[in-house]
């Protein structure tokens, strides 16, 4: 579960970072307006900005002659077009620095429009989980602005956000930037992924043993992704095998000391267009203890009325908080924390953040179950993780807490391995002699994208 600086560091190089470079401009230059429309490429995207303004409060005989504005130095710019007042305007593009020349001098209660297109090539961008900003600059406080992000037909949105639009398939944010300006982080999946996919599970004795029984979870049940070819292979003669209650039970007989292996083979279809209906009761995944609903009945509470959570359907308002108030700390692997105890460090990993939600969820009456597998995004591989399928509208989704997830539909790289409430493996067995038989149980994963 080892999560890298890469999401923060992401953050910073993604930001659109735009001002104008003269201190007087920004006081002298009132904004009305500011327009965005994105189309997003393979590797970056298109960008036209179009900015109204009004001169004002510059000294008698003076005039405004030109307008610059500086991208951030590690953005990748290509400026392909600039107009000023509806026509093409000389401009100079030079480390990064956008000096743009009037084509007419503007006095006091002049109003001006610039217009620009670039594009930006990105350094790096996760394909599973693609991260996007809208976003404005505070020095246009007051200003109207109106963003579009055009979303290709292959990507969905799998964050949740209360200041956006969605129409088609179009972001869309309307309003006045406030004083802090503006700043919307979009995350975005591929519909369809197809995966082959090889769990080894390993099993290790040091003394010849008579019988053992090895449990393996029945992966992928009830994920509502598409599986097909399904498989269980092992190195050694199997004696006999059963299944029941969600658990392979896989008996061997006569063992000696070795390595036994036994491997799970599946072609998996993620991603919306791949959902399958969950059959699952939901009646069944309500339970919590007395003892952690009294200590979240106020918690709550608070949750439901917090004003930075307005808008937002419940059970996303429970993932915003636990996203917000657990701190990400790898040290925490392993740990498995109760409700209390993540309640009280504020620290944890992806179980921790699942466990909290979990818990919430099902004290606001929400059907809620932990589920444990694997997925790449803001991991810069495949790691094991941890989120969360709830009953909301009559219908299993899924949710991320730890990634921010909350659309009901998480990346298409997070492949559903089994619940919370069924070990990994397990084994039971019976000694040839009476010497001490030591079994170690551990297990790993292969997993490529076909085309």
């Amino acid at each position: 579960m080892k999560k890298t600086l890469y999401q923060n560091i992401y953050f910073i190089l993604k930001i659109f970072i735009i001002f104008i470079y003269a201190a007087s401009a920004r006081s002298e230059i009132e904004i009305k307006n500011w327009q965005e429309d994105i189309n997003l490429t393979n590797n970056g995207k298109n960008s036209k900005i179009i900015i109204a303004g009004e001169v004002h409060s510059i000294p008698k005989n003076s005039y405004h002659g030109n307008f610059s504005i500086i991208f951030d130095k590690k953005q990748k710019i290509n400026i392909k077009k600039v107009k000023f007042d509806n026509k093409i305007a000389q401009y100079s593009f030079n480390k990064n620095k956008l000096d743009i020349i009037f084509n007419s001098k503007k006095i006091n209660n002049q109003q001006l429009k610039i217009e620009y297109e670039f594009n930006e090539i990105y350094k790096n961008n996760n394909k599973y989980l693609r991260q996007e900003f809208i976003s404005a600059p505070k020095w246009i406080s007051g200003a109207n602005a109106k963003i579009n992000l055009s979303i290709p037909n292959h990507l969905n949105i799998v964050s949740i956000h209360k200041n956006l639009q969605k129409i088609n398939n179009k972001i869309i944010y309307q309003g006045k930037v406030s004083k802090s300006g503006l700043s919307e982080l979009i995350k975005l999946t591929p519909k369809s992924s197809i995966w082959n996919l090889e769990i080894d599970n390993h099993i290790n004795t040091d003394q010849e043993v008579k019988s053992l029984t090895a449990k393996i979870p029945i992966y992928f049940l009830g994920s509502g992704q598409k599986i097909k070819n399904s498989k269980v292979i092992s190195n050694l003669k199997i004696n006999s095998s059963e299944t029941k209650d969600r658990i392979h039970y896989i008996k061997y007989n006569d063992i000696k000391p070795q390595n036994i292996n036994i491997k799970l083979q599946a072609n998996i279809k993620s991603g919306s267009n791949n959902r399958i209906n969950i059959n699952r009761n939901p009646s069944q995944y309500l339970e919590i203890s007395k003892k952690d609903r009294q200590i979240l009945q106020n918690i709550l509470n608070k949750i439901k009325t917090n004003p930075k959570y307005l808008n937002l359907p419940l059970y996303a308002k429970i993932g915003k908080f636990v996203h917000d108030y657990i701190k990400y700390d790898k040290s925490y692997v392993g740990k498995l924390l109760q409700v209390k105890s993540i309640l009280d460090t504020k620290k944890g990993v992806c179980i921790e953040y699942a466990t909290l939600f979990n818990a919430l969820a099902r004290a606001a009456n929400i059907p809620a179950i932990v589920i444990n597998g694997i997925a790449n995004g803001e991991y810069d591989k495949f790691e094991r993780h941890s989120w969360n399928l709830i009953y909301y509208q009559n219908k299993w989704i899924e949710v991320d807490p730890t990634w921010d997830l909350m659309s009901g539909i998480v990346s298409s790289s997070h492949i559903y391995f089994y619940d919370n409430d069924l070990n990994a493996i397990n084994a039971e067995w019976t000694e040839r002699s009476n010497q001490s038989t030591k079994v170690l149980l551990n297990s790993d994963f292969k997993i490529n994208e076909t085309e």
